[in-house]
C-alpha cells in the first residue's frame, strides 16, 4: 500500500531579512515537496498572500518549476518552489502567509512569513517652529528620505545671523 500524499515545505516560518521601508529584498525561495507516495495537486494559480501586512511581501515566479504552473507534487519529482520578496511600506515585524490551494486535505496549506522593516538612514525634511536663537532647543518634525515620519527630534542652534540659523539634530 502507497503512503497517501503529504504536504512538506521548507523552511516554515520564513524569516526574511530585515529590509529598509521603501527597498525590496532579494527574493527567497520556498521549497513544497511530496513526503508521501501518492501525488496531491496545487491548483492552478493556487499560490497567494494573505493576512494583514500581505501587501508587505511580493510573491515571484521561481526560476525552477513554479509552484502556480506545476498540476502534480509527486515524491519522484523535485517538488516546486514559491519565490517571496519583503517590501514594507511602514516600519516594524511584519507577518503574512503564503497560502496553496490543493486537493488535499484541508485544502489551504499555509507558510509563515516574517520580517521586519527598519527605517533608512538620513532625513529628507523637517519641519521646525518658533524663533531660534543661539543655544536655544526647539522641537521639530522630520521625516526619512523614504517620507516616513521620525519621532520627534530636538535641534540645537549652533549659530545665528539676521538671515539665518545652522543647527545640530541632537
Amino acid at each position: 500500500q502507497l503512503d497517501p500524499p503529504a504536504f512538506s515545505v521548507n523552511p516554515n516560518p520564513r524569516a526574511m531579512a530585515a529590509t529598509s521601508v521603501g527597498s525590496t529584498s532579494a527574493f527567497a525561495d520556498i521549497h513544497v515537496t511530496n513526503s508521501g507516495e501518492l501525488p496531491f495537486t496545487i491548483t492552478a494559480n493556487g499560490v497567494s498572500l494573505t493576512g494583514a501586512d500581505a501587501d508587505q511581501f511580493e510573491l515571484g515566479t521561481a526560476n525552477v518549476t513554479p509552484c502556480n504552473t506545476v498540476t502534480a507534487v509527486t515524491l519522484l519529482t523535485n517538488g516546486c518552489y514559491a519565490r517571496v520578496a519583503f517590501k514594507p511600506t511602514s516600519s516594524g515585524a511584519k507577518t503574512a502567509t503564503i497560502q496553496f490551494v490543493t486537493d488535499l486535505d484541508p485544502s489551504i496549506q499555509t507558510v509563515t512569513l516574517t520580517g521586519n522593516a527598519t527605517v533608512p538612514n538620513g532625513i529628507g525634511s523637517a519641519t521646525v517652529t518658533g524663533t531660534p536663537t543661539v543655544g536655544s532647543a526647539l522641537t521639530g518634525v522630520a521625516n526619512d528620505v523614504t517620507g516616513f515620519p521620525i519621532p520627534t527630534i530636538r535641534y540645537r542652534w549652533e549659530f545665528c545671523s539676521e538671515i539665518t540659523c545652522t543647527t545640530k539634530v541632537n
